[in-house]
C-alpha cells in the first residue's frame, strides 16, 4: 500500500482529478457502468477491467432486448439488475481507482516520449474524431467503421461497418409501435454499446495502417517527381515544353518554306559511254582458250590450281615478283598463262624425283 501511494502521489492532484472524471458513468443508474470500465481497460491496458465492463452491461443488454417480448416482471427483474449493478459499480470504480492511476502513470511515464505512430499526438488525436460517431449508441456507428475502413484499406472494417448498419437498417426498417421494433432497438443499443469498445481497440491499428498508406502515397508521389527532374536533365525540357514546341510548330503559317531537297547532278548520276567503268571485268584467255570476266586483281595462288599456284609461288620467291609489279598486269598473267602447261611439267617432274628420293 506505501508503494502504491507513493507512486500514485507523484502526480499533482488536478492530474488525479482529471483522470478519475471517468467515475462520473457510474453514477448514472447503471445505465453507463460498463462504458467506464471498458474505457479504463483500455486505457489501462487491463483485460480484467474489459470483462467487468461486459458484465455491467448485460442486464441492460437483457432488458433492451426482452422488455418488448416478454411479460413485464421479467423487463422488472433486468432493470432491477441495472440498477443493482450501477450501485456496485460506483464502488467498484472507487475501489480500483488508485490502481488505475498507478497503472496509467507507468504507462504515460514509459511512452512519455513514444507515440503510437511517428506523426505525434496531435496528428493522432485529429485522425481519431471518428469514434464520435460510435457514441450515439448504434446510429452512426456503421458511419465509423465505413470511414476507417475507407481511409485505411481494410476489408475487415467494412465487415464490421456493415454489420453495426444492419443494426440500424432493421430498426428503421420495422413499424413504431410493434414488437419486432422493440426488439431491433435493442439490437442496435447494444450494437452501439460493443462499437464503442471496439473503436477503442482498433484505434492504435488504425493510426498505424493510416501512416503507412501515407508514406506510401508520399514516396511514390516523389518518385514521379523524380523520374520528370531526371527527364528534365536529360532532356533538357520538359515533357510540356516538347508539346508546346510541337504545337507551336504545327501551328505555323503555311507559306513557311521548306528547303528543297539537294539536286544530283545528272554529270554525277549518268557515266560517259566511252568511259570504262573502274570495276569493269577484264576478259582473259584462260589455258583451254575460253575468256572469263575478272571483276578485280585475282591472286593467281589463291584461285588456279595447285601446280600454277605452286609455280608462282617459286617465282615471287626467286625474284620475279619486282618485274611483274613494274611490268604490265595483263602482260605477265598472259605470259603465265601461256607458259603454264610447261611449269606443270616441272612442277611434276620435281614432285616424282622427290618422292624416288624417299
Amino acid at each position: 500500500m506505501q508503494r502504491s501511494a507513493s507512486i500514485s502521489t507523484s502526480r499533482g492532484t488536478k492530474w488525479k482529478l482529471l483522470h478519475s472524471l471517468w467515475i462520473v458513468w457510474t453514477f448514472l443508474l447503471g445505465f453507463f457502468s460498463w462504458l467506464a470500465f471498458a474505457y479504463i481497460g483500455i486505457r489501462a491496458r487491463h483485460p480484467r477491467w474489459l470483462l467487468w465492463a461486459a458484465l455491467y452491461a448485460t442486464p441492460l443488454m437483457l432488458y433492451a432486448i426482452i422488455s418488448a417480448n416478454i411479460s413485464q416482471r421479467w423487463a422488472n427483474v433486468t432493470l432491477y439488475a441495472t440498477l443493482i449493478l450501477g450501485v456496485v459499480s460506483v464502488v467498484h470504480a472507487l475501489l480500483v481507482r488508485k490502481e488505475y492511476l498507478l497503472r496509467l502513470d507507468l504507462i504515460q511515464r514509459e511512452t512519455s516520449h513514444i507515440s503510437v505512430t511517428s506523426m505525434g499526438r496531435k496528428w493522432e488525436w485529429l485522425h481519431s474524431l471518428w469514434i464520435v460517431w460510435t457514441l450515439p449508441l448504434g446510429f452512426t456507428s456503421w458511419i465509423a467503421f465505413i470511414y476507417i475502413a475507407w481511409r485505411a484499406r481494410r476489408v475487415r472494417w467494412l465487415l464490421w461497418g456493415l454489420l453495426y448498419f444492419v443494426a440500424f437498417a432493421a430498426m428503421a426498417a420495422t413499424n413504431s409501435g410493434s414488437q419486432p421494433t422493440d426488439v431491433t432497438i435493442g439490437l442496435m443499443i447494444v450494437a452501439g454499446m460493443v462499437s464503442v469498445v471496439h473503436a477503442f481497440a482498433v484505434r492504435s491499428d488504425y493510426l498505424v495502417r493510416l501512416e503507412n498508406r501515407m508514406r506510401e502515397v508520399a514516396d511514390a508521389d516523389e518518385r514521379a517527381r523524380r523520374l520528370e527532374a531526371e527527364y528534365q536533365t536529360q532532356t533538357g525540357a520538359s515533357p510540356a515544353d516538347g508539346r508546346s514546341e510541337q504545337s507551336a510548330y504545327s501551328g505555323s503559317s503555311d507559306n513557311a518554306t521548306v528547303p528543297d531537297k539537294p539536286e544530283i547532278s545528272r554529270e554525277q548520276t549518268t557515266a560517259s559511254p566511252t568511259e570504262t567503268p573502274p570495276q569493269e571485268p577484264a576478259e582473259v584467255s584462260s589455258v583451254a582458250g575460253s575468256k572469263s570476266k575478272l571483276s578485280e586483281p585475282v591472286s593467281i595462288a589463291d584461285t588456279y590450281p595447285l601446280p600454277i599456284a605452286y609455280s608462282w609461288s617459286m617465282l615471287e620467291v626467286s625474284g620475279i615478283q619486282g618485274i611483274a609489279i613494274e611490268s604490265n598486269c595483263g602482260t605477265l598473267r598472259t605470259c603465265l598463262l601461256s607458259s603454264a602447261p610447261s611449269l606443270l611439267q616441272c612442277s611434276t617432274t620435281r614432285i616424282t624425283r622427290r618422292r624416288s628420293s624417299t
